[in-house]
């Protein structure tokens, strides 16, 4: 009986393609590790540095606002946000001075709010917090009569 060279050449191309698919399927499956792994890195590095990061009110008085890092990590000034009765407020940092930016561990840093609110003088609810979830709040009598 003779065979002829179709039924080997079939073999050979059902070999190719299984071997083509498997290649695709480790690339593929290589590629989807690689995005899984690093974006549960990143989960991990931001709940670490949240687990770290900690700010604290240490003093109200008038217009100023005293912040301490009580954390473990750096915590760059610019990314503090200022809320007075619920609104946010701008501020500037009137010491240290010259300005630096970031407050590092245990250090204290004096904010004015320059936005002017309604009441000049009245008790406010303050709140400071920082771009990864930490916060403080405290409730203090503001002054802002020249």
């Amino acid at each position: 009986m003779k065979k002829g060279l179709a039924p080997i050449i079939i073999e050979i191309i059902l070999i190719l393609i299984v071997v083509a698919l498997g290649t695709s399927y480790f690339y593929w499956n290589q590629g989807f590790s690689e995005t899984f792994e690093e974006s549960t890195r990143e989960r991990t590095e931001s709940e670490m540095r949240r687990s770290g990061s900690d700010i604290t009110i240490v003093n109200v008085a008038r217009k100023e606002i005293g912040v301490k890092n009580t954390g473990k990590f750096s915590i760059d000034i610019d990314l503090l946000s200022f809320y007075l009765n619920g609104t946010q407020v701008a501020t500037i940092v009137t010491d240290p001075i010259p300005v630096p930016a970031t407050l590092n561990p245990a250090q204290i840093a004096i904010f004015e709010v320059t936005t002017v609110p309604p009441d000049l003088e009245a008790n406010y609810t303050v709140r400071v917090a920082s771009p990864d979830g930490a916060y403080d709040e405290v409730f203090a009598e503001m002054n802002f009569t020249i």
